[in-house]
């Protein structure tokens, strides 16, 4: 199997160029863009208050979106934590939540899980996109 090919990527804000965010992809620069948009315009719960969410939020208030550029691509996971210390260092007012550690729902997808685990997350998920389907396509 081949080892994935990570992007490194920033956002950046583009009325002033400013970069506002570093995130990590292994999708194209397209297909991760439309993911940061299409959570800011159906944020869940738990993205309510994130401030990536709000920033771009306002961009598109504003009939804008963020601009997308791929720093860097390598097999080296841990690339994106450096490049968010590097733009911090330069004085870069980041909005990411994180230093670019691998958690969340990565550590979800990345566990084995047993039988009743799987059918937990599994209903959760089937409620979740009932109501989201419901918001916004009744």
């Amino acid at each position: 199997m081949e080892p994935k090919i990570y992007k490194v990527y920033h956002l950046s804000c583009p009325i002033t160029g400013d970069v506002k965010y570093i995130g990590m992809t292994t999708r194209t620069l397209g297909w991760r863009l439309s993911g940061h948009i299409g959570l800011a315009k159906r944020p869940t719960k738990y993205y309510l208050s994130n401030m990536l969410v709000l920033w771009i939020q306002s961009l598109l208030k504003q009939g804008l979106r963020p601009k997308i550029t791929l720093l860097e691509e390598s097999k080296d996971q841990g690339l994106e934590k450096q490049y968010i210390q590097y733009f911090k260092e330069q004085g870069c007012d980041l909005l990411n939540n994180t230093s670019g550690e691998r958690r969340g729902y990565k550590v979800l997808i990345n566990t084995p899980h047993s039988e009743e685990t799987k059918l937990k997350l599994s209903l959760s998920l089937k409620k979740y996109w009932k109501g989201v389907k419901e918001k916004y396509y009744s």
